[in-house]
């Protein structure tokens, strides 16, 4: 029945990638989640069987049903992406976790599924959102918080292990009072005010509530793997930078949204971290 609980998760992830569309577009617009989907050319509705993930898009060529507008190709690419995710975190829940923690395996629910699929939902709707209009939502990051918070103290009591809450909380306060400070050091060596303002960070403030979502995520574990996490993050950030500048595809002044590179270094460091920190180690020795 192994494959039964990777469909259902699967099936569970494009449903959820379809409502991550919609706080992608609306979220940053200061929009209402609950309003019906309508084609933002025509206005028109979008009935329920236009609206089905993945589906409806090649059932419509990738068009509105309506004006034959064209349909953005982020709306399968996040319901696709979430649903490969989602398969990844439950894998990651049911083969892994029981080791890294000192539990019995073998069954086809791990708790700490919740953790990890509550921040990778996060990491989703902060990606797109950042991607598409540059910003990181409050309304993404900070229900992020509160949710994985409460699933790390849930978790950690049902363990009978109540000390990774207090390494959730470190992890938590390091990932983002590096990101910040590191911020703000670039901004006083780089950077120059601009406008109104006095002075100009290198990093968003967005940026730096999204590392408390990831930092209360990693921290269950082991709390250094936030230090892991951030080092992966700017080093696929900067080898990205550089190819792109190299091809000319990017200026030395062009904005490159940051968040994807924190969260590829969050989702690989919640899956591979410990084996990547202890391959680090046996180097060093």
């Amino acid at each position: 029945m192994t494959w039964y609980y990777y469909l259902v998760i699967a099936g569970l992830g494009l449903i959820f990638g379809s409502f991550f569309n919609v706080c992608i577009y609306r979220m940053p617009l200061g929009k209402q989640l609950g309003n019906r989907s309508a084609c933002p050319s025509c206005g028109m509705m979008i009935r329920s069987y236009d609206n089905i993930p993945l589906v409806s898009f090649v059932v419509l060529k990738g068009r509105c049903r309506g004006c034959g507008s064209p349909i953005s190709w982020r709306y399968p690419v996040v319901e696709l992406s979430t649903a490969l995710l989602f398969v990844l975190i439950y894998w990651w829940s049911v083969s892994i976790v029981p080791g890294e923690i000192g539990v019995s395996g073998g069954d086809a629910f791990v708790p700490e599924l919740i953790i990890g699929l509550l921040m990778v939902s996060v990491l989703i709707i902060s990606v797109g959102a950042d991607v598409s209009h540059g910003i990181v939502p409050n309304r993404a990051t900070f229900p992020g918080m509160a949710l994985v918070l409460a699933a790390v103290v849930g978790v950690s009591l049902y363990r009978g292990q109540p000390g990774r809450i207090g390494g959730s909380l470190v992890s938590a306060v390091i990932g983002a009072g590096f990101l910040f400070f590191a911020g703000v050091l670039y901004g006083l060596l780089f950077m120059k005010p601009g406008g109104d303002e006095e002075f100009r960070t290198g990093i968003g403030m967005g940026d730096v509530k999204l590392m408390i979502v990831i930092g209360l995520a990693l921290g269950y574990f082991q709390w250094y793997l936030v230090i892991a996490q951030l080092i992966l993050g700017y080093l696929v950030g900067a080898i990205v930078a550089l190819i792109l500048m190299l091809f000319t595809v990017l200026g030395r002044k062009d904005r490159l949204p940051f968040v994807p590179f924190l969260a590829t270094g969050a989702v690989v460091t919640l899956i591979w971290g410990q084996t990547l920190v202890d391959w680090y180690l046996k180097l060093l020795r």
